[in-house]
């Protein structure tokens, strides 16, 4: 406040000097030259010299205030201009500024886009994961499931009774009766059976030694101790051999020599 009274203090001296300057200036003019002034600017030309010094005085201060009142419209226009360009200013940066959040949206809701893609890609691939450990596991059950089956079935074979094994199968077969010893037989003697050398050449004289006849000893297994037996037989075929003259021996190259080859060898 007290800066603008004293600004006001000092345009008001300027005024007054102003004055006694205007007043000290028309009054060096002469009569017939104020004359030519106020009809050059059409003022009334009539009257003393004070009366023209007075009028060109007012004519000049109502200029003075026609150029303030300009002064102080250019002044106005200007600050609307100013306060115009700023406002302008002010809306293209809001506007550049909404552009750059308008496009930091739009690029973040592309990135959330691409983001939801791969969340769903990943979701299905850990799905298909999934469904595939799924698969693998039920086979690994059903493997694990068959080999218990088998097993227990294993196990339930082994543990029947001995009638009872291939219970299961189509036709049961029971044990032969023949094959089954009772306490009675088992007091029984053994009876010696057959050697395989029986009914063979030079088995009368070989006189070998046999297995009993057992239940374990079935007639497709069965066998004897045939060394003493082999010993006996080649010992026979040597003697028989011995026994023989030489004519009598089977010669498969025999040479009979007669009188035509001597004949023809000579």
């Amino acid at each position: 406040m007290e800066i603008n009274r004293e600004k006001e203090s000092e345009s008001e001296n300027e005024r007054k000097k102003g004055r006694i300057k205007f007043k000290s200036e028309w009054s060096d003019y002469s009569l017939s030259e104020l004359k030519e002034i106020l009809k050059f600017k059409g003022l009334p030309i009539t009257g003393l010299k004070e009366d023209l010094i007075r009028r060109l005085q007012a004519d000049q201060q109502y200029q003075s205030q026609t150029i303030k009142k300009s002064n102080a419209i250019l002044s106005e226009k200007e600050r609307k201009q100013t306060t115009d360009i700023t406002a302008a200013i002010r809306y293209s940066t809001n506007i550049s500024i909404i552009q750059r959040e308008i496009e930091l949206y739009r690029k973040e809701a592309m990135l959330n886009r691409k983001e939801a893609i791969l969340n769903r890609k990943e979701k299905e691939l850990v799905e298909r994961e999934l469904a595939l450990i799924k698969k693998e596991l039920e086979k690994i059950q059903q493997v694990q499931v068959n080999t218990d089956v088998r097993t227990q079935e294993k196990s339930r074979y082994f543990h029947k009774p001995l009638e009872d094994r291939h219970s299961d199968d189509d036709v049961s077969v029971k044990r032969n009766k023949d094959t089954k010893r009772t306490e009675r037989e088992r007091e029984q003697p053994k009876t010696p059976s057959c050697c395989f050398n029986y009914g063979q050449r030079d088995y009368s004289e070989a006189n070998c030694r046999i297995k009993y006849k057992d239940a374990k000893y079935h007639f497709k297994n069965s066998g004897h101790i045939a060394a003493e037996c082999n010993k006996k037989n080649e010992e026979r075929r040597n003697t028989y051999a011995r026994e023989k003259s030489e004519n009598d021996r089977y010669d498969p190259i025999r040479r009979i020599k007669t009188a035509t080859r001597y004949l023809r060898s000579t």
